[in-house]
């Protein structure tokens, strides 16, 4: 294929991606939107046609006819302008993409690249595409809109491909973003500037990172300030296994994040509402030597007797999973944290609603703990900066660890904090939510005394946020409680 016709297939494949665009925009009642999509490519297809007029192409001609009929009947009224896109113009416009490029294919090892009726090129690694085999930016176009939050100050993309979502990530945020991509294969790098459009993205905007144990892509994603893309195919593919169960487990928590904005945004009203307090009500600093986080992991069971004598001594700050168990063996807490959206969590607190034990509330917490509690209830955010304004991690026991950490404990112990499954168990005994794992789904890493344990991609994600918060904070005291966890870098171990 000449450069001449490499051109006219990129703007074939251009006009494709915005005239569906055009066609979306008519779904949503935008038709200022779908009109200036129309005009600001007239010249693009104006340009085509000539060139496929010039090479006797049929494809062209039925591309001519289906501009004649738009003009003719489409252009005033944006329903009819969006069915006669879809049955005639966009058909045309993809026959002429295939006499072009459609005979496209070229194969490297377990690497395919092939054309698409579009214009655009996708791949496949291993059998899978990467990227859709009809049009890959429009599939990009709604990745990147699910995605974008004008608020985060920068992106951590998981997986470039050819670039489509990052092109459509920048586009959507104008620019004014950084977008930070991991990729774990740097093939696929290779890849997506030589085949794809990641050239294409100015390099002030976009910064490209060789990730193979997606360490850096984890660090990045834990910062509140930044957006989250992640991308499945390249997760489908990575042929590290270990790797690749700790990406799988960290994709299905963010999108079940994603499903749950809307109740998240109803939460954290109601929660406004209901906590009448905020976390900088707390008497910071005063008689807080030492503080406890208090987390169901089975060692837990262990800790009981321990944490009898503690109180009153140290801080204890629990995790709402624990409540009734403590309350059951005479043990009060200083603080119960909750911090789970959904409602079948509150069952943690069912029947414990006229206790007075202080509960801390994370904003997106279930709306119910705050209505429904009597104690005092504090929001774990400040009046004036809203949610987003204290760090908190991604679980109750990473919010737990930051109220002791902002409570100016000078001495942290972590009871019940295994970030692993000892022997498949995944709660202490007499809550709400203990269960088995199968030990040959798990990851095998190193625990506490140099044994072997198993854990998760969730648990590895906490881990990692927890020993980067003690690395944070070198003047605290941090102390592993758990005798059969995991190993967390930078406590001291101690039994009890």
């Amino acid at each position: 294929m000449g450069e001449q016709e490499k051109n006219v297939l990129r703007k074939i494949a251009d006009l494709l991606t915005a005239y569906k665009k055009a066609v979306f925009c008519v779904y949503r009642q935008d038709n200022h939107r779908t009109k200036l999509l129309y005009n600001e490519n007239v010249q693009s297809l104006l340009e085509v046609l000539q060139f496929m007029r010039s090479i006797g192409s049929e494809a062209g001609r039925e591309l001519e006819a289906s501009i004649a009929y738009l003009r003719e009947t489409g252009l005033q009224d944006a329903i009819l302008f969006s069915d006669v896109m879809e049955k005639d113009m966009l058909p045309a416009l993809e026959k002429c993409a295939y006499e072009l490029g459609g005979a496209f294919c070229l194969e490297e090892g377990n690497y395919r690249v092939e054309a698409t009726s579009s214009g655009y090129l996708t791949l496949k690694k291993d059998g899978i595409y990467l990227h859709s085999n009809d049009n890959p930016m429009i599939a990009a176009w709604h990745l990147a809109r699910e995605c974008f939050e004008p608020e985060k100050e920068s992106y951590a993309v998981l997986g470039c491909g050819l670039g489509y979502h990052l092109l459509e990530l920048y586009r959507i945020s104008m620019g004014a973003v950084k977008i930070y991509v991991y990729e774990p294969d740097e093939k696929m790098i290779e890849y997506g500037r030589r085949y794809g459009v990641l050239e294409e993205i100015p390099g002030e905007a976009l910064e490209v990172v060789h990730d193979p144990d997606i360490m850096e892509f984890l660090l990045h994603s834990q910062n509140e300030k930044a957006g989250i893309c992640m991308h499945l195919p390249t997760i489908q593919t990575m042929q590290n296994a270990g790797v690749r169960k700790i990406a799988e487990e960290l994709f299905v928590q963010w999108n079940t994040q994603r499903q749950f904005q809307l109740l998240q945004e109803i939460n954290f009203k109601q929660n406004k509402k209901n906590c009448t307090r905020y976390l900088e009500d707390l008497p910071v600093g005063e008689h807080y030597e030492e503080a406890v986080v208090v987390a169901a992991g089975p060692s837990l069971d262990n800790c009981m007797e321990w944490l009898g004598k503690k109180q009153g001594k140290a801080l204890l700050i629990a995790v709402s999973t624990v409540f009734k168990k403590l309350l059951k063996a005479g043990i009060r807490p200083d603080f119960v944290v909750v911090m789970d959206p959904q409602e079948r969590t509150f069952g943690h607190l069912k029947g414990m609603e006229q206790e007075s034990v202080p509960l801390l509330v994370a904003p997106f917490a279930y709306w119910e703990f705050a209505k429904r509690y009597q104690g005092e209830k504090y929001l774990a955010c400040f009046r004036e900066n809203g949610a987003g304004s204290f760090q908190m991690g991604e679980t109750v026991t990473t919010l737990a660890l930051e109220t002791a950490i902002y409570m100016q404990a000078k001495r942290i112990c972590l009871a019940g904090v295994d970030m692993a499954f000892p022997e498949g168990i995944t709660h202490a005994d007499g809550t709400m939510d203990k269960s088995r794992k199968d030990l040959s789904k798990l990851i095998p890493i190193a625990g506490v005394g140099g044994r072997t344990v198993y854990t998760d991609g969730a648990f590895t994600i906490y881990r990692k946020y927890i020993e980067q918060r003690i690395r944070d904070t070198p003047d605290i005291v941090y102390v592993n409680l758990s005798g059969i966890g995991a190993r967390i870098e930078g406590t001291e171990e101690e039994s009890v």
